[in-house]
């Protein structure tokens, strides 16, 4: 196989056309690219380089510009193919955030349907039907004397017990016995009860300086003693203002976890 020199060298009828000192009509030389660009390489006129070392120096020039045009031509479709690989990823994330924020809106909407609360007070009823640990209450038990309130507490073995004493002349004790009912309804593992301070045969001064009244018990111990309620949570509070506190003070955990821990003695 004929090498590139060889073939610059020692074929000049076959490579190149030249003009030597007998033949000056056509002082062009002509070289094809061995690498098969299938173009003929004609130096510039006027450069003179007619003789062996003459091509050479042509054909490595043209090399040269070759290799140079290839390098620009590769670094433009670098460029054009990395601009194109931001534009898919930037697109590609851009449908990803939006399909992320679609379902984190129906999520939302979700967790703040009833019908999920529903389903979630239905399942705690089976699976304590199953367990056969806690009872499940859902209400607000009305407690019509002193020894109701007494069976309330020391029957419970499981189930934290939440008494309001109260009386139906102050605001605040109205309030709180609306908020209870909610909070029954979503915590039915929480036993709430509620007793008329006069039916509690509490004292009058404690009527009338302590009320509205928190009492929380956990198998038959006070856990929670909260008197003056009015004071600390003001005119207008609602259902999740009152789970804050108990949650704050330790009488109850999160509903989270109250759901996980059913099984739980």
């Amino acid at each position: 196989m004929t090498s590139l020199e060889d073939k610059i060298l020692g074929e000049k009828s076959q490579n190149y056309c030249s003009s030597d000192e007998e033949e000056e009509a056509n002082p062009i030389q002509v070289v094809r690219d061995e690498e098969g660009s299938g173009k003929d390489f004609c130096p510039p006129s006027g450069t003179g380089n007619t003789g062996p070392k003459g091509v050479i120096t042509d054909w490595r020039e043209y090399r040269k510009m070759l290799a140079e045009a290839r390098t620009a031509e590769e670094q433009e479709r670098v460029k054009q193919l990395t601009q194109a690989s931001k534009v898919g990823k930037t697109k590609a994330e851009d449908e990803k955030a939006r399909a992320d924020a679609e379902l984190e809106a129906e999520l939302a909407e979700l967790m703040n349907d009833e019908s999920i609360l529903e389903f979630q007070r239905q399942r705690i009823l089976e699976i304590t039907a199953k367990v056969g640990t806690r009872n499940v209450f859902g209400h607000v038990i009305e407690l019509k004397s002193g020894d109701d309130f007494l069976e309330a507490v020391e029957n419970e073995q499981y189930s934290t017990v939440i008494v309001h004493i109260f009386e139906n002349t102050v605001p605040a004790c109205r309030r709180l016995n609306e908020c209870l009912e909610e909070l029954a309804k979503e915590m039915p593992t929480i036993k709430f009860c509620r007793i008329l301070s006069s039916d509690a045969k509490v004292s009058l001064k404690f009527r009338s300086t302590a009320l509205p009244t928190i009492l929380a018990y956990k198998k038959n111990q006070i856990i929670g003693n909260f008197v003056q309620l009015g004071n600390e949570l003001g005119d207008d509070f609602c259902s999740s203002d009152i789970e804050n506190f108990l949650i704050e003070q330790g009488v109850i955990v999160e509903k989270e976890i109250q759901y996980n821990s059913l099984s739980v003695k």
